[in-house]
């Protein structure tokens, strides 16, 4: 196989086994990551949260407004 290939060599081993009747048993290609740790505040320890994302020419791709804190 060309290391420029687009195919894994465990597609091809599979497609094989497909082709003449062999057992094969799939497995998971890697393990589930592990879920991102929160992002916290140096400053009060409080969680942050993603208010406003940007491209490079400071367009908006994603706005989230902060809630509404009312103290009655």
């Amino acid at each position: 196989m060309s290391p420029n290939s687009g195919i894994s060599p465990e597609e091809v081993r599979w497609l094989l086994a497909i082709a003449l009747g062999w057992a094969f048993t799939l497995m998971l290609a890697s393990p589930v990551p592990p879920r991102r740790k929160k992002s916290l505040c140096k400053e009060c320890g409080g969680e942050l949260r993603a208010v406003l994302v940007t491209d490079s020419l400071g367009h908006a791709l994603y706005s989230r407004p902060p809630p509404y804190r009312d103290t009655g």
